[in-house]
């Protein structure tokens, strides 16, 4: 019997872990997220700047850069990242 409340403290402590792990991992992922929204907004505007304010360009950039935000979000999902490491 104390072998299994040993073995259940030590899963409760684990689990506690990830759980902080986790909590700390989300936080990593919305930096990231808005730190790469911001950067892709300043690279737009100065793009933007730099081919003149064409609207049909600067349409096609913005689509553009909602496909990036989609593919980085995707790929930043703890089941992509998992079935990409299998």
């Amino acid at each position: 019997m104390k072998e299994n409340e040993q073995v259940l403290k030590l899963l409760n402590k684990i689990s506690t872990q990830l759980d902080q792990l986790e909590t700390r991992v989300n936080k990593v992922e919305e930096r990231f997220q808005g730190e790469l929204s911001n950067s892709l907004s300043i690279a737009v505007d100065s793009f933007d700047e730099y081919c003149g304010h064409n609207d049909e360009k600067r349409r096609d950039l913005s689509d553009k850069v909602e496909i990036i935000k989609k593919m980085t979000h995707t790929l930043s999902q703890t089941n992509t990242l998992e079935t990409l490491e299998l």
